[in-house]
């Protein structure tokens, strides 16, 4: 049986960023304020959530965002606000224990109800305002399922059909879910996060973050999926990268895959220090040509063509870094390969590992 109990953590218009509601259990335990820790900006993208693996193998699913009055039962109009006239960041959703590929976006609508009306009390009570302890509920097929949308600022109303399939591998995992379409789509996610810059490791199980046409889908240490009709795949050996909030997006309509470093605490990671990027790639379907796109914080873009043979089947090629023109290796956002003319029918591409030394 997998569970899902509704989380909040805000601030008021006086009282200072803390938990508002929690799991009654996290509540007994004296754990709920570990809740804060995960609670951190940017805000989350229209139409995906992050997940984080805490503590105890909990899976905390959630959306950082602008509150909005409407949403959250308080007088007025526009984003919530504090004394000193600043918009009030939240962090909602649900700590999942069981089975995280079954939590929908029902269930996150379901937990929206729960986290508005202890949000509301917090904000008439302010500083008098005790944690809330909230109830479980069950998720998954067969489990009733209800709710009004989600705040409208923060996830697009297709966002309500989607299932989130999770795979997490390691403690102290975190991730990001793209949810997309009317149907049920799967996505699957898993990032490794350490504190320090990236470093080459081999996975410790027979996985590899990979995606082939998009039919095929193995996840390792740090992939996010928006690919209708993916599906989990068999494992391969590899090698990954394990950098602080570190994801690799697959997007298919520009037939890319891309390394972003967006979401770490300074939005870029620094390769001065190890400028070779040694990528293994699976190609299928004839593939005869991939660009290395490389681009900074200030906006500059370099673009080098990939040495790989014209046939299908896994290669591992060096490239240098350096040398891109007005480049600057110590503050880059993303690393990615594309199709130089866009990605074809039949053709595939698969990030089987990458290192930077």
């Amino acid at each position: 049986m997998t569970t899902a109990w509704p989380f909040l953590v805000g601030r008021a218009r006086t009282a200072g960023h803390r938990v508002v509601v929690a799991p009654d259990f996290m509540l007994k335990q004296g754990t709920a304020s570990s809740l804060t820790r995960i609670s951190r900006g940017p805000d989350t993208p229209e139409g995906e959530v992050v997940v984080d693996l805490v503590e105890g193998g909990l899976l905390v699913v959630s959306r950082v965002f602008v509150g909005d009055r409407a949403d959250y039962g308080v007088d007025g109009t526009g984003p919530l606000r504090d004394g000193s006239g600043r918009a009030i960041r939240l962090t909602e959703g649900l700590v999942v224990r069981g089975d995280a590929q079954l939590v929908a976006a029902a269930d996150l609508a379901r937990g929206h109800e729960v986290a508005a009306a202890a949000f509301r009390r917090f904000w008439d009570g302010e500083d008098d305002h005790e944690v809330e302890g909230s109830t479980g509920f069950r998720i998954g097929p067969g489990a009733e399922r209800g709710g009004s949308a989600p705040p409208a600022g923060r996830t697009s109303r297709r966002l309500l059909g989607g299932l989130v399939a999770l795979g997490v591998v390691g403690a102290g995992a975190f991730g990001v879910v793209r949810m997309t379409g009317d149907a049920p789509q799967q996505a699957v996610v898993t990032v490794t996060r350490t504190a320090s810059a990236p470093t080459s490791t081999e996975c410790a199980k027979p996985t590899a973050s990979c995606l082939v046409s998009p039919t095929e889908l193995v996840t390792a240490a740090a992939v996010v999926i928006d690919a209708p009709n993916a599906v989990v795949g068999p494992g391969a050996d590899c090698a990954t990268d394990r950098g602080t909030g570190l994801r690799v997006v697959w997007a298919k309509s520009a037939g890319s895959v891309r390394l972003d470093w967006s979401g770490a605490a300074d939005g870029h990671v620094d390769l001065t220090g190890r400028p070779r990027a040694e990528l293994s790639v699976r190609t299928e379907g004839g593939v005869d040509a991939l660009e290395l796109v490389v681009a900074d914080t200030k906006g500059h873009e370099g673009v080098k063509a990939l040495p790989l043979a014209a046939f299908a089947g896994k290669q591992t090629a060096t490239v240098d870094l350096t040398g891109m023109p007005n480049l600057d290796l110590a503050s880059v956002r993303s690393v990615g390969l594309r199709w130089p003319q866009g990605r074809e029918d039949g053709s595939g591409m698969c990030l089987a590992g990458v290192a930077f030394r």
